[in-house]
This record gives structure tokens, C-alpha cells and sequence, in this order.
């Protein structure tokens, strides 16, 4: 069984994010993943990250 791949995007806390000093610092990617895609992701004091995920047409 073929392993399916999917279009992840990324939206996650830019290089000097800090919720006090520049929260809106972000940065948004698009990346091909599969079940076995490990994502490290650093994220700011009191930052976070959000995933979007659909198949890959």
C-alpha cells in the first residue's frame, strides 16, 4: 500500500517572535508530508503553532 502524501501548511512564530515585544511576528510555509514526517518546529515564549493538512492532488 502506497503511502499518501499531503500538503501541510505551516503557520509558525517567526525568528524574534515574543508575545510582548512582537507577537505578530509569524511565518507561513507549505510542505509535502507523510505519515512518517517528523516536524520540528521551535516556537517563541507564549507562541504557538497551527497545521493545515489536505491530500496532495
Amino acid at each position: 500500500m502506497p503511502i499518501k502524501k499531503y500538503t501541510a501548511v505551516i503557520y509558525a512564530d517567526a525568528p524574534g517572535a515574543d508575545f510582548e515585544k512582537n507577537p505578530a511576528a509569524y511565518i507561513i510555509s507549505k510542505q509535502v508530508v507523510d505519515s512518517k514526517t517528523v516536524l520540528n518546529l521551535a516556537m517563541a515564549r507564549g507562541g504557538g503553532v497551527a497545521i493545515s493538512v489536505m491530500p496532495v492532488k
